[in-house]
């Protein structure tokens, strides 16, 4: 019998899975839910989820592995779980047929999924497996989401029953990557509710990042705003959270490349892996002979006099967000205009570029800044205390005697969150 790990399963705990059915019955104003509904976990692994459930008359369960068919027979056979609901399926690859023609489907399951009115009051309640691959193309259409299993399991269910409803726990990156543009425009759901909370809560996963809970449907109108709750691993409401559709807006990476330019006077690299908060510590600012050769030249962006002040103001905002697990799969985008003639914004993320532990070249900035007031002869005029301050095509107008007296940090995440819509 495979590992959970190794075909990309994490056992959910009874407490969370209790959690989730108390979201499914706020969700549709029904305490009630599980006696007026019909309920299968279509990827049940050894049953978990089942644990929850108040009664399990209406319930049926499908697992990938037929071991786990016979762990889930023998666990629940004193309840009222039938046994003939419970039987072996590949929901991504095998064919919806019943049994009585030669199919996998119990068929009272299958009169209940071919009835409109019927499949209204199934709801399918799943953990699906969270692991990638490279192997699922099963629809071209979604493009880069085939890779991730727990989308195409939703996109086909979607496809196979339209009129049910999903409560699923899965990963959140599907609302916030841009390689899932493509799957968004698809997923014509409507958010019901549900919560976010650690992935460490799943029996094996080591590694912290948000998992959430989600409540959906099919719907034309589909939902633009998706709102969770946000529950520490102590299964206590610790704030909420709010993500947007933002298709329109363009990604930090689209906007950094017309920059990635070289130049003569190249003084280090801006070295980034992927512009959302997961990779924040891998954005650096580094010496030209400390960059491996191995780095793949797309990765890296020449920092010289014409492009190092975007670059620094990039750098700053991604450095300036204080860190939360649940912020995790949060993207950053490009600036909306205005920030350019922002002297005291620019100021700031100057100045905590040049502190910040990922600069490693703060000294080569330092001579870039002495050598541009040098060759550009910028006019110092002390009678009115201010320096004319150019570089390329940007103009400040800096106070000579004026600190930086805010707080940095909370200063450029209000800006950038606030006015200029970066995060």
């Amino acid at each position: 019998m495979k590992s959970a790990p190794d075909v990309g399963r994490f056992f959910t705990p009874t407490s969370w899975a209790i959690l989730a059915r108390n979201y499914i019955a706020e969700a549709l104003k029904n305490p009630d839910w599980e006696n007026e509904h019909y309920i299968w976990d279509c990827t049940a692994g050894t049953g978990n989820l089942l644990t929850s459930l108040k009664t399990l008359k209406n319930t049926f369960a499908s697992t990938l592995l037929q071991e786990d068919v016979e762990t889930i027979k023998h666990r629940f056979k004193n309840t009222e779980l039938n046994q003939k609901h419970v039987f072996q399926l590949d929901i991504l690859r095998d064919t919806i047929k019943p049994q009585s023609e030669n199919g996998k489907i119990p068929d009272n399951l299958y009169k209940i999924i071919q009835d409109d009115d019927t499949t209204r009051k199934l709801i399918i309640f799943i953990n699906p497996p969270f692991h990638y691959t490279n192997s699922t193309k099963l629809f071209p259409e979604i493009r880069d989401a085939n890779r991730e299993i727990q989308l195409v399991i939703w996109y086909r269910l979607l496809k196979e029953f339209p009129n049910s409803i999903i409560a699923s726990f899965g990963k959140i990156r599907f609302l916030t990557s841009t390689n899932y543009k493509e799957f968004r425009k698809l997923f014509h759901v409507k958010h019901l509710g549900g919560f976010i909370t650690v992935s460490t809560i799943f029996q094996g996963i080591k590694v912290r990042y948000p998992v959430g809970f989600m409540i959906m449907k099919n719907d034309e109108e589909k939902s633009k705003e998706w709102c969770f709750d946000i529950i520490s691993a102590k299964r206590k409401i610790i704030d909420k959270k709010c993500f947007n559709y933002v298709e329109e807006r363009l990604s930090m990476n689209r906007w950094l490349s017309k920059y990635r330019y070289y130049h003569n006077d190249v003084i280090g690299y801006f070295v980034f892996y992927r512009f959302e908060m997961h990779y924040r510590d891998l954005i650096k600012l580094m010496p030209l002979d400390a960059v491996s050769s191995k780095t793949p030249r797309y990765r890296l962006i020449p920092v010289h006099k014409y492009n190092f002040l975007p670059l620094v103001v990039a750098f700053a905002v991604i450095k300036s967000k204080p860190y939360r697990w649940y912020d995790d799969a949060d993207q950053f985008y490009a600036p909306k205009d205005g920030w350019q003639k922002d002297v005291k914004f620019i100021r700031a993320c100057i100045e905590l570029t040049q502190k910040h532990k990922h600069n490693l070249i703060k000294t080569q900035i330092e001579s870039l800044i002495d050598t541009i007031i040098e060759k550009e002869k910028i006019k110092i005029i002390n009678r009115l205390g201010f320096i004319e301050f150019r570089i390329g095509n940007f103009v400040m107008n800096v106070t000579c005697d004026e600190g930086f007296k805010d707080n940095l940090l909370e200063y450029i995440c209000q800006k950038a969150s606030q006015e200029y819509y970066i995060y």
